[in-house]
Formats: C-alpha cells, structure tokens, sequence
C-alpha cells in the first residue's frame, strides 16, 4: 500500500525531499566509511590476540582462532550494530516521520493491533515514547451510542469512565469538520470546545476518524516535545481508525442463531423475575425511564414507611448481563431478609463483597436511595462516577454524587427531579405535601428491567 494517500503526507516533494534525498546519499558514504574503519578494528583484534598467546603452546592457531570468534561473536559484532545505531542516521521513515528518530520505539507504526492490546499495552507506550506524563484514550462502543474513556498517568492506566455520545455532539461536529488535531493555545477556538478540553484536562486533542464518523479522539495533557511528532500522530491515528472500525464491525458480524437465542433467554429471565413493581405512595411519584441500555429499578420494602430503590444499570446488551443483573439483585434481597434495618452503607459493603458485581469484563453501575413515604427527604449512595441528581427544569443545577458517599437531598413539593446516568434520565421522582387521591397514584405493575434490542 502506498504512502500516498496519507493526507497531507507527500514524500519525495519540495524541500523535505530534497533533505531526503541529501540524508541517504551522506548516510551510504557514512556507513561504508564506519565500515571500513570497524574492519581496521577487527583486523587488530585479530593480531593483538596473536600477539598476547603465547608461541609455544602446541595448539596456537587454533587458540587463537578460537578466542577471536568468541570475541567477535559475543563483542564485536553486537557492538558493531550498536554503535551503528547511535552514530548513524537511520532514513527508512523521513518521508513519513520528517526527521530522524528511534526506530526501537517506533514499533507501533509498523504492527497490527487489536482494541484490547492499543488500551493496555500500545497507547501507553506511545505516550512514553511521546514523554507526555498524561494523556487519554477515548473509544466509541460498539453499540455507537457511548464512549469509554481511558485516563493514563506515566505509562500506567489510572481511571476508566463510560460517557454518553451526546455530551461530544458539538465537538464531534467540529473534529469532523476542521478533520485535524486542537491544540488549547489556538486563540480561534469556540467557547464549547475550550470548555471540553477543561473537563478532559487537554492541552491537546487528535481525533480518530473513520470516514466522517468520530470513532474516538487522543488527548495529552502538555505539549508535545518530540520532534515532528504530529506527522507520527497522524499516522498513530490512521491506524487507531481501522482498529476501532474493525473492532465495531466484527461485534456486529453474530452468527443470528447465537443471538436469537440470547435474546430468548433475556426475555425468559425478565419474563420469571422481572415482575417487580413500584409500590402505590401516598406521598411520592417515581418513574422510570428507557436509556438503550439494561437497566434495573427495584424498591425493597423495609419498615412501615421506608424504602430503598436500587438502580442497577450495565454498559451491554446481552443474555449475560440480564443474568448478573438479577444475581447482585438476589443478593441485595438476602441482606435485606436478613437484617430488616439494614442501613445504606452497610448494604453498599455488603454488595461490594459479592462475586457478580466484581466481574471487570461486565461493569454494573449502581445507585441505591432511601426515602419515608410521610418525609420530603432522600439519602442518595452510589457506587459509580457516572450518576447524578438533578431538577428536571433546571439541568444546569446538577448534584454530582460521589462513589460511596450519602448525599442527602431535600425536595421541594411538586418539583419534578431526576437521577441521571451519564446524563441521561433513568428515574424521575415528585414529592407532593398532600396525600394523592387513588386515581392519581401512579400504577402498579411496571416491568423492572429495559433490555431494549439495539
């Protein structure tokens, strides 16, 4: 495949050619002259070996011998190639690249990898190579509706998070319209896009683009202090693209008996276990609502007048996911069987300890909050960054809640509010001083999880 049709990448023109072509012709002259002088080395190797053995042995030329292809083998020959190495130019990628580098660390630029080897092992090692102490790594998930954020710290991966594709919609747009990295120092940058380079703490953004779809986008958090290193970027990205392309499409090749199967068995599992309701209050109305993803809302009965909900929401769609869900719901029912005052920070421990909601290769994301039916009070505890409270008309008043820790929120009567998952309604809930008439508490029967066919 031809180089050429990099963008903005074109060997062999103009003064980068000419500097091409002026490197190769010095580099052979400077290869055979260290050549020719590494030879003169060897040639008195061999005769200083001569002349420290001594004469008399019986066997000398063959000791001699001997010890100068141990010397060479062991010395000379790997010392040759290093040596070469540090003195000498290499000119195999200048018409890529731009200038001379270290091509031991270039070797992400000539392999293939997959997702799981660009997350854990090949973007650290870029980020070494580039000597940025942070930088992120941002991946659309298969089902295109969000994103998974990877935050690295000195090579090592320190935080991952799950964002919604609406919270990049406008920077989306001007990544696919200006179709090249942002760097903070542009004064011509609008409002919106400043403001998400804050929340990532970039200083610098690459996007990753698959045609005209955004399939992801490389920030590092300092300037860049290798040479030329845009162009290797650029490239970087080129290759970031087809694996994350090729990463969407093959989750989407299923053979369809597999998958009509595991959608049988979803149904299945919610038809038997998820005939849970929200119970009739006097005082309160809680909704619920669809997000594409499976999600769970169970209340638990405790005293007379208190309840717990759990929200209980996965970043898939599968059999898989419906099982785990209702597993860490078993769980929680049994704590509550067994200790009927269970407060929420026990409750939250407890589940901590549980083997479903440890499994790393299928995250559940969970919120518990406690209300009285006669009180105008809610305890929030959630388990995850990505949920958070909020008035339904004034969204900019958002409660951030923070991984095990209560948050207790006074509502106001009739005031709609709403807890949300990476921005996103999942349940509402209204506080009214006066009892509700029967006709106009809310139903029933609602069923309790949302395993949509995306």
């Amino acid at each position: 495949m031809k180089i050429r049709f990099l963008k903005g990448i074109t060997p062999f023109h103009g003064h980068k050619g000419f500097q091409y072509k002026q490197g190769v012709n010095r580099s052979h002259f400077y290869r055979l002259l260290f050549s020719f002088l590494y030879g003169l080395i060897i040639i008195i190797t061999f005769y200083t070996i001569q002349w420290i053995v001594p004469e008399n042995f019986l066997i000398y030329h063959e000791i001699v011998t001997m010890v100068f292809i141990i010397i060479s083998v062991l010395i000379l020959f790997p010392a040759r190639q290093k040596i070469q190495s540090i003195l000498l130019r290499s000119y195999k990628y200048f018409p890529i690249i731009g200038s001379h580098i270290d091509l031991r660390n270039m070797n992400f630029l000539s392999i293939s990898f997959t997702v799981e080897s660009l997350i854990n092992q090949i973007f650290p090692d870029f980020l070494i190579w580039l000597r940025v102490s942070r930088g992120s790594l941002i991946i659309m998930d298969t089902g295109r509706k969000m994103y998974h954020l990877y935050m690295y710290e000195k090579g090592k991966l320190i935080q991952t998070r799950s964002l919604h594709r609406k919270e990049f919609e406008q920077l989306s747009r001007y990544l696919v319209k200006k179709r090249k990295q942002v760097v903070l120092t542009d004064e011509k940058l609008p409002p919106f896009v400043l403001e998400q380079m804050k929340k990532l703490e970039a200083y610098w953004i690459h996007p990753i683009l698959y045609r005209n779809t955004l399939t992801g986008f490389l920030t590092f958090c300092e300037p860049l202090r290798i040479l030329n290193a845009e162009n290797t970027i650029e490239i970087f990205g080129y290759k970031v693209a087809l694996c994350i392309q090729n990463y969407i499409l093959s989750s989407r090749v299923i053979d369809s008996s597999v998958y009509d199967l595991e959608f049988k068995l979803a149904e299945r599992i919610q038809n038997a276990l998820g005939n849970s309701t929200v119970p009739t209050m006097s005082h309160y109305t809680i909704q619920r609502n669809t997000i594409g993803l499976p999600m769970l809302l169970e209340p638990f009965q405790l005293e007379k007048k208190r309840l717990i909900f759990a929200i209980l929401v996965c970043d898939h769609f599968s059999a898989a996911e419906g099982i785990l869900l209702y597993g860490v719901l078993g769980h929680l029912y049994s704590q509550i069987n067994l200790m009927p005052n269970i407060s929420l920070l026990r409750l939250s421990e407890s589940l901590k300890k549980n083997q479903d909601w440890q499994r790393t290769e299928h995250q559940i994301h969970i919120l518990f909050f406690e209300l009285y039916e006669d009180r105008n009070k809610i305890n929030l505890l959630s388990e995850s960054i990505n949920f958070s409270f909020r008035p339904h008309q004034d969204k900019e008043e958002v409660t951030y809640l923070k991984p095990s820790k209560i948050k207790e929120v006074v509502l106001l009567s009739g005031t709609k509010y709403e807890i949300t998952f990476c921005e996103t309604a999942v349940t509402s809930i209204i506080y009214h001083s006066s009892p509700l008439s029967e006709k106009n508490i809310s139903p029933k029967a609602n069923p309790a999880l949302f395993l949509e066919k995306s």
